[in-house]
Order: C-alpha cells, then structure tokens, then sequence
C-alpha cells in the first residue's frame, strides 16, 4: 500500500519499506507514550468505527484528512462530525472534524444512525 502513489497521495506521499518501517514503528510510540493516535479502530465501516470509539470510552473523536480528500470529508460530515479549522501540517494544508459521543450513541451509530445527532458541518468559507 505505500509503495502505491495513488494510495498515498493523501497519505503523505509513497514510503520505501523501511520508511513504512520507521513510520509504524513511530505510530506505535506515539500510542504507548500518548494512549491515543492515528488510529481510532479497526473497520471498513466508518459508522461501527465512530461507535467502537464509543465503546472503548472515548467521549470524543478528533478526524483530519488532506483538504483535497473530499471523500474524507464528506464521511466525516456524514457521521455528524462538525469541522473546526482548516490547518497545514507536514507543509500540507488540512481539515479538521470533531465530534462529541454520547454513551446511548454506539448503538445507534452500529444501528445506522448518525453520530452527534444531526450531520455534521461542512467546511466555512
């Protein structure tokens, strides 16, 4: 998957496997120092991944992606996430997407509902 420039053209850019290697090996750092990370859960589908944040007790959920990533974009508006400010990281301007979850949530997310109540906002400006 890194080596593939379409894959990773909002993901950074492509990586030789080691620099995949000194990548994950980073994330996991970060993970053990911080407990939190990149990664929220594992699941294709973005709503049971919204409600197992849910339920391994996050209150809230923070989301970034590339602002030409408007696929991204528009799962997060979906899931009720509520856009916060456009930011550049890594020399790449971004977009970042909060919502706050309700224990009653992660079942009506996993049941097809929306995550924060209502969809979320999109991008100002």
């Amino acid at each position: 998957m890194d080596s593939d420039p379409e894959v990773m053209a909002t993901l950074g850019g492509v990586r030789s496997e080691a620099g995949t290697d000194r990548w994950m090996a980073a994330q996991l750092e970060h993970w053990a120092a911080l407990g939190f990370g990149i990664w929220i859960a594992l699941d294709r589908d973005a709503r049971a991944s919204v409600a197992a944040a849910r339920v391994v007790g996050l209150d809230e959920v923070y989301a970034l992606t590339l602002v030409t990533n408007t696929a991204s974009e528009n799962v997060m508006q979906k899931l009720g996430m509520t856009y916060v400010a456009t930011f550049d990281w890594v020399d790449q301007p971004y977009v970042l997407y909060h919502l706050t979850l309700e224990p009653h949530e992660a079942d009506s997310l996993l049941e097809g509902g929306g995550g924060g109540g209502s969809a979320g906002e999109g991008r100002r400006g």
